[in-house]
């Protein structure tokens, strides 16, 4: 009883304690040290402590020895710095406990973790060797998969080269897209249509006369020839004979063609008798023009426009009709469609997308089946219908309703266009809700459909012309969108934007480069030149590389003159390295050599199926020289060139061990073939003259015959300039028949 007095008295006083000193506070603590400064801005990847040196680092798997490691730890690609190693950030390669060192010797020499990575590191300061990094981390900055560095530099080199190479491109494409042909046709009837592959301009050129229907045809595309300059010619007026450009722009046509159509066709006038009138097209090899109207008007009110003086009716009793070109207007489609989603905007651009945020910073591009699911490849238009806010996709005549949670197409779909958007036309440009008034705009060519979700079809009184309704905005867009970052509309065509005011007219200042507003899409067309040839197993057909995103290949048939549709190289070449510099086949050892930087992956099977081996290319041949522009093998000989530049590597094959040797130091092949002193893309075997076999070099979309002496080994031109692929002396010139036509047209990748 005592105890028990004693233990609730204690618990009373202690209790009693606490509730009086409860909410007392006592005094601080002592002040801690300061921590570390962070890294600097919003990411440690990779923040300015990095430096130069490790910023654009590449790594790959080709080890301390030369060997390629097979290990599925390692991953090719740039070197991700910061990386975390024993709770350390780590700003350079890590270092081998030992020079020579292979990977997995260097993952023994330490402590590992479960997932096989080192756990402690010993770096050794006086090691010359590169070490490994990181190629990809998680989240919290650990290391997933590795790669050696030793390499990098000359990774880095093929990298830049293959950006450059990409350059040059891009810059064809600005001087080589536009109009690369034009033809007249005529009939009685207004519907009189143009050939395959020409767009007709909508304009009777016979306009008010009692003559034939006339209509000029425009042909789009990237040329190595293309049309510069158009004039009329009266009567029998010869194309040479006419003089409105200056002396030194008429240096820059390569060639006149006077098209046999009379602009007058056909007109009869009791009494008289009209001019005839044809059109004569100045061919250069750059700078076309872009696009060609007929007017009624003679003073146009349009500074991007030139007219010709002729009336295209003169001495007729028709209607004025006036021609009018432009070098400044852009008609060639370099993007698929545009559109806001999800608070992001989204570019399609072939088969990749590109995402913007709100600082108008882009991602990288992705696959659009990673994200969209399988969709055709023509998308033409995409836009958040406001109706149900649902992302659409056209193409054709079909609409694709996009599942987000499933991330593809609903089920369901596709579904014809008109069975959701009665009175839509098919092959529709542009689509885009406007918030503002709640409805949903189609456009298609020079006309606009405005659609009332409501009353679910179109309003009254449309279609309209574009510059009718959007007064500026650009006919045929690629994409229009409303911007929720800005609250405007946008019109995207070619490599240029608009923007409209409040009133739907187009603001002052544009249109603007795409680049300016958009940077990081490298908006421009695909290229028609080849940045690689070889020979194949059969001997008459060539490999062409090219095409969408260098993954593509055509094959050529010399005896036939056909050329296959444009095919996947990954199809036929397994594992095939994102860039290559060039292929080249040998008839003795059946194998293809397909030539990366340093390495070279040796190709063997069938001709629909191969697989390789990667090596570094001085393992097969002696003293190699890297990153290569072509490499050719003399026909039926144990002899191969590899080109850098201007210079040739001659290589002899030991046949047991299918090995080269290299049997003549470089040697400038421009001292006798002066036209390579700038280096080519690819040299193709064409054919044997005699008994001297004949090759083509070709350089981007010309190329020049050159053959080589059995006797002396020596190479001699057969010709004294370059000519273009798809001249009519080209040995690639094709002739296809259908049916009771042969149609000529030269070799190209795009139409």
């Amino acid at each position: 009883m005592i105890v028990m007095a004693v233990n609730l008295i204690n618990m009373d006083v202690t209790l009693g304690h606490y509730l009086r000193n409860r909410n007392k506070i006592g005094p601080s603590g002592e002040v801690g040290s300061r921590g570390p400064k962070g890294f600097k801005g919003d990411t440690t990847r990779c923040g300015s402590i990095c430096g130069s040196s490790t910023e654009n680092m590449e790594a790959d798997n080709i080890d301390e020895n030369g060997n390629v490691n097979p290990s599925s730890n390692i991953k090719i690609g740039k070197c991700v710095f910061p990386f975390v190693y024993k709770y350390t950030n780590q700003y350079s390669p890590i270092k081998p406990c030992r020079e020579g060192m292979t990977f997995e010797e260097t993952l023994k020499c330490y402590d590992t973790d479960v997932n096989g990575i080192p756990t402690d590191l010993n770096i050794p300061k006086n090691s010359s060797e590169g070490g490994v990094c990181a190629t990809q981390i998680d989240i919290k900055g650990n290391p997933v998969k590795w790669g050696y560095t030793k390499n990098s530099e000359k990774i880095g080199l093929l990298r830049e080269k293959n950006k450059q190479l990409a350059n040059a491109e891009g810059e064809y494409q600005k001087t080589n897209s536009g109009i690369v042909d034009v033809k007249v046709v005529k009939g009685i009837r207004s519907d009189v249509a143009c050939p395959i592959g020409y767009k007709k301009i909508d304009k009777d050129l016979n306009e008010g006369t009692s003559g034939a229907y006339v209509y000029a045809c425009k042909k789009m595309g990237t040329s190595n020839l293309g049309v510069g300059h158009i004039e009329i010619a009266r009567n029998r007026e010869k194309c040479t004979d006419l003089t409105s450009l200056s002396a030194e722009d008429r240096k820059k046509i390569l060639k006149y063609k006077k098209i046999p159509v009379d602009l007058n066709a056909d007109i009869s006038i009791p009494g008289k008798q009209p001019n005839e009138l044809y059109m004569c097209l100045g061919y250069t090899n750059k700078n076309f023009l872009t696009d060609l109207r007929f007017e009624n008007n003679p003073n146009l009110d349009d500074p991007d426009f030139a007219m010709n003086q002729i009336d295209l009716n003169e001495t007729t009793d028709g209607n004025p009709v006036y021609m009018y070109t432009s070098k400044t207007r852009l008609d060639f489609t370099t993007m698929d469609t545009a559109f806001q989603y999800d608070n992001y905007l989204y570019f399609f651009i072939l088969d990749k997308f590109y995402r913007f945020n709100k600082s108008y910073r882009a991602s990288d591009p992705f696959p659009v089946l990673d994200k969209f699911g399988k969709l055709p490849e023509n998308i033409n238009a995409a836009f958040v219908w406001g109706k149900d806010n649902k992302l659409y996709f056209l193409s054709g005549e079909l609409i694709f309703q996009y599942n987000p949670r499933l991330m593809k197409v609903s089920d369901g779909f596709p579904k014809k266009i008109s069975d959701i958007f009665r009175g839509i036309p098919d092959n529709i440009d542009a689509v885009f809700t406007n918030p503002k008034d709640t409805n949903t705009y189609f456009f298609k060519d020079r006309f606009v459909y405005k659609y009332n979700a409501t009353s679910e079809r179109v309003e009254e009184g449309y279609p309209r012309n574009i510059k009718t309704l959007f007064p500026g905005a650009p006919e045929n867009p690629d994409a229009v969108f409303y911007n929720n970052i800005d609250g405007k509309i946008y019109f995207l065509r070619g490599n240029q934007y608009w923007v409209l005011k409040s009133n739907n007219s187009v603001a002052e200042g544009f249109p603007k480069a795409i680049e300016e507003k958009f940077p990081g899409l490298g908006v421009v067309p695909d290229t028609q030149s080849y940045f690689n040839v070889s020979n194949t197993f059969s001997g008459s057909d060539l490999w062409f590389f090219g095409g969408r995103n260098q993954q593509f290949y055509y094959k050529f048939n010399l005896n036939s003159k056909t050329l296959s549709a444009e095919k996947k190289i990954a199809n036929v070449f397994k594992k095939v390295p994102e860039y290559f510099d060039c292929v080249s086949f040998n008839d003795i050892t059946r194998n293809y050599y397909l030539f990366e930087g340093i390495y070279v992956h040796v190709y063997k099977g069938s001709a629909s199926s191969m697989t390789g081996r990667r090596k570094l290319a001085s393992s097969i041949f002696a003293d190699f020289p890297d990153n290569i522009d072509a490499m050719f093998q003399i026909p039926d000989k144990e002899l191969m060139y590899a080109v850098k530049g201007p210079n040739f590597f001659k290589y002899s094959l030991d046949p047991e061990l299918k090995t080269f040797s290299l049997v003549e130091e470089e040697f400038d092949a421009s001292e006798t073939v002066p036209l390579l002193r700038d280096g080519v893309d690819g040299i193709v075997f064409i054919e044997n003259s005699g008994n001297s076999p004949v090759f083509a070099a070709i350089k981007g979309v010309k190329f020049i015959l050159f053959k080589f002496s059995p006797d002396t080994e020596s190479f001699a031109a057969v010709s004294n300039r370059f000519d273009y692929l798809d001249s009519d002396e080209s040995p690639f010139y094709i002739k296809e028949k259908r049916g009771d036509k042969v149609v000529e047209r030269g070799l190209k990748v795009r139409q």
